[in-house]
């Protein structure tokens, strides 16, 4: 089978691996459409060994078929069509035993195997069903990008009653615009990108800031009437993206750090911006997987176009040349169609 590597830094090459069989309680999947997500560009961008090498297939982003099944696998059946929930555990200690393979006591890890390739082997756990109401790209944005901003929108308590901010608008930040405008928030989005911006009002967004041109924090509190936002959801990582979403929220206000940026740092004068305005801090990671028909269920209910979210869509032997286009941060979601 064909698998995408990142032999060095920027650097994208496609190689033929052996076909993957499944053991006790796996499952091998046939994959038809995978996706660049942004910690995917981390590694492209700084080779990392462990993560990037001739030897690792990239990418956690895919929907396919059920092609095989190891010993003990009852479900999901061949043929079955699924996405991968990328986050793996021990599958023994409490948290796992809870279905939160994330807060595995023994540490988390990701599925042995990258998604963008012909198959992808995979604990029979880590494949969730898709049903046949949603289209392979749907199900790709769906199986990461949607279900973390979903689960950040909640972790904010966001509702019809707020005055929502999102930072950064790559793919989990115009998931989050769109969810947030159907949960009925006000959503303000704020990206320096005009292309992002322009998309973010496709989404949904009742107003776009410009963080190139205009001060942010003053004209958040400008569009919240001098008090600051309810809420702010930073999906970009960027530290000066997360103190303006600290500064920019109101008194008794929520902000979720959603996005990763390996060096970013950001330096709180806890008394000042957080113990006087009394904010909730809060970190948002991915999704848990108990989250999933529920999110299905919620695009369902609002007829969302999830869809909208996806921009081009590339060979897996044109993987060079789809990574290039995710990484200028211009576009909607990147896509490989692989089989």
């Amino acid at each position: 089978m064909r698998g995408v590597i990142v032999p060095e830094a920027r650097r994208v090459a496609v190689r033929e691996f052996p076909d993957p069989e499944p053991g006790p309680g796996e499952v091998v999947v046939r994959v038809r459409m995978a996706a660049i997500c942004g910690s995917d560009l981390h590694w492209y961008r700084e080779f990392t060994p462990g993560r990037t090498g001739p030897d690792q297939i990239v990418g956690h982003e895919s929907v396919g078929e059920i092609a095989a099944v190891g010993p003990g696998v009852f479900l999901p059946r061949v043929g079955d069509r699924v996405a991968l929930y990328h986050i793996s555990g021990c599958g023994e200690c409490p948290a796992c035993r809870a279905r939160l393979p994330k807060e595995c006591w023994r540490g988390v890890e990701r599925i042995p195997q990258g998604a963008d390739a012909d198959y992808q082997r995979m604990k029979s756990w880590n494949a969730l069903p898709l049903p046949d109401a949603f289209s392979w790209e749907e199900g790709t944005v769906l199986a990461c990008n949607y279900g973390t901003g979903y689960a950040a929108l909640k972790r904010g308590g966001v509702s019809a009653r707020t005055t929502l901010a999102v930072f950064g608008l790559g793919p989990v930040g115009l998931c989050t615009v769109q969810a947030g405008s159907a949960l009925g928030a006000r959503v303000i989005a704020v990206d320096v990108v005009p292309e992002r911006l322009e998309l973010a009002q496709q989404m949904g967004a009742s107003e776009v800031v410009n963080g190139s041109e205009q001060d942010v924090v003053a004209t958040l509190r400008d569009l919240s009437g001098g008090r600051g936002v309810d809420a702010a959801i930073d999906t970009s990582g960027n530290a000066v993206a997360q103190t303006n979403a600290i500064d920019g929220a109101r008194p008794r206000g929520t902000v979720v750090f959603v996005g990763i940026q390996p060096e970013a740092t950001v330096e709180i004068k806890v008394f000042e911006q957080a113990v006087l305005k009394q904010l909730t801090l809060a970190g948002s990671w991915i999704y848990d997987i108990d989250e999933w028909p529920e999110m299905l269920a919620f695009v369902q209910q609002h007829r969302l176009p999830v869809r909208d979210i996806t921009g081009p869509t590339y060979a897996l032997d044109d993987a060079s040349e789809a990574f290039a286009v995710a990484d200028a941060g211009r576009s909607g979601k990147v896509l490989f169609a692989v089989s």
